[in-house]
């Protein structure tokens, strides 16, 4: 927590140019200050650096550092192309709601602030989606979520089939992380990666999300997420599916032009 704190002066994205000798029980190529905290925390977390320590709050660390432009640039980037991007290292701790809450919240918020730092141009956020994707979809989905067999063949594999002892993230702000990080993949990404998104099954996820958490901070999250996904799909010259600037007026004639078509709401749900 320490270490956390530090990170929130903007002298500490120094710590990715900070020259390191290699450590024995570290990556040989972990060779500065930032890549050896990951690796630290890759082998921490798993129990095989220190068993008695599981470094659970060491996401902190880097949902703090995310914010720099260079270190959200370094987290996506693929210094071995048949590897995933380093973001990813952070993906098997999104969900389930088992493992440790700090583990889960602090490693979204990283995923959450390396995707809003990132800084143009945005081109290496498509390639994030095969890496990200499935596991922020995944503490979204419930026991038994109520998609269609066409909605759910839409899913990545992995998530088809997963059982009834499989459980939703309960946890309102490791939610709301995960709902904005699609959000921002759309939002920043482009039309392809919105494409790619609602190609891999995320509208009916976030959906049913919408239609299970009352708390309104979640909705309002989802509710930008759908537009983004879906806005394009729906006839707007329905004038009952149009709200008048997102206040839930109805539009008074199918000829008339708004003076912001970005302020017009599609009513989905």
């Amino acid at each position: 927590m320490l270490l956390s704190n530090l990170a929130k002066s903007d002298s500490f994205a120094r710590l990715l140019t900070i020259k390191r000798p290699t450590v024995r029980t570290l990556s040989s190529s972990a060779t500065n200050a930032f890549d050896q905290l990951l690796d630290l925390f890759n082998k921490g977390v798993g129990g095989s650096y220190n068993p008695k320590s599981k470094f659970e709050y060491l996401p902190y660390l880097f949902a703090d550092l995310a914010k720099f432009p260079s270190i959200s640039t370094h987290l996506i980037s693929t210094p071995d192309p048949n590897n995933p991007p380093l973001l990813a290292t952070f993906t098997p701790h999104t969900s389930p709601p088992t493992l440790p809450l700090p583990l889960r919240l602090g490693s979204t918020s990283v995923i959450r602030n390396a995707l809003l730092s990132i800084p143009s141009p945005l081109d290496n956020i498509p390639s994030l989606i095969p890496h990200l994707i499935s596991p922020l979809l995944l503490p979204l989905i419930g026991s038994d979520p109520a998609l269609s067999e066409s909605e759910s063949d839409l899913l990545p594999p992995e998530l088809q089939l997963l059982g009834t002892e499989h459980k939703q993230e309960t946890d309102l702000q490791v939610l709301n992380n995960i709902v904005e990080s699609l959000f921002l993949i759309c939002a920043r990404g482009g039309e392809g990666a919105k494409k790619s998104v609602r190609d891999m099954g995320a509208y009916p996820v976030v959906r049913e999300v919408h239609v299970g958490i009352e708390d309104e901070g979640i909705r309002e999250s989802v509710e930008r997420v759908v537009q983004l996904l879906m806005g394009d799909e729906v006839e707007k010259p329905d004038d009952e599916m149009v709200a008048d600037n997102g206040k839930g007026g109805r539009a008074s004639g199918g000829n008339e032009q708004e003076d912001d078509e970005d302020e017009r709401i599609v009513e989905i749900f």
